[in-house]
């Protein structure tokens, strides 16, 4: 299977597919691949990834035989902005346990859902070279949105029901939705 595609600042594809032997490819809006690449992706299942705001870094939430692991990496482009390399993955979700998904919060986070917890599932922003900040559990949570400029935050579940962070509390606030992401995100 694929993981769902991420689109750049660049209007760059992004896609990835969940096997650890494929590859990440990067397209352009007529289809013509422009990179390709496994590497280091290749240490384990693919469960999700995201592209920085600037398209400069990409975040990687991978299946290890020891759970899951979280890394950021830089993006190398040439000089008319297409993606030639990535490089130096740094892990940056230690102590968080298993994590179900992964997406940008802000120029220096990462939103993601730690589960495992008694409590349920813990939706958390990772900073990126240090700390974390969970917010009020949740169950059966798909994936995590958060802008830390706007300081929104939202939960999907996997009954399709999108929760609004306000104040301490979840406040359901759409149904029936299958995927969500912010733009330019």
């Amino acid at each position: 299977g694929q993981l769902a595609p991420v689109i750049d600042n660049r209007s760059q594809i992004w896609t990835l597919p969940t096997k650890s032997s494929e590859g990440i490819q990067v397209h352009d809006v007529t289809g013509k691949l422009l990179f390709g690449s496994t590497g280091w992706l290749g240490q384990g299942d693919h469960l999700g990834f995201g592209i920085s705001r600037e398209g400069a870094r990409i975040a990687v939430l991978l299946k290890t035989k020891n759970g899951t692991a979280l890394y950021v990496a830089s993006i190398k482009r040439d000089e008319q902005g297409y993606p030639t390399g990535i490089y130096s993955p740094r892990r940056v979700d230690f102590g968080l346990g298993t994590l179900k998904s992964v997406s940008w919060a802000g120029p220096n986070s990462l939103a993601a859902i730690a589960s495992g917890s008694p409590a349920g599932d813990l939706p958390t922003n990772i900073q990126i070279g240090g700390g974390s900040t969970e917010f009020t559990a949740l169950t059966d949570s798909v994936a995590m949105l958060s802008q830390n400029d706007s300081s929104t935050t939202y939960v999907l579940d996997r009954n399709g029901i999108l929760f609004e962070y306000r104040g301490m509390s979840w406040i359901p606030v759409e149904t029936d939705i299958k995927k969500v992401h912010f733009s330019g995100n």
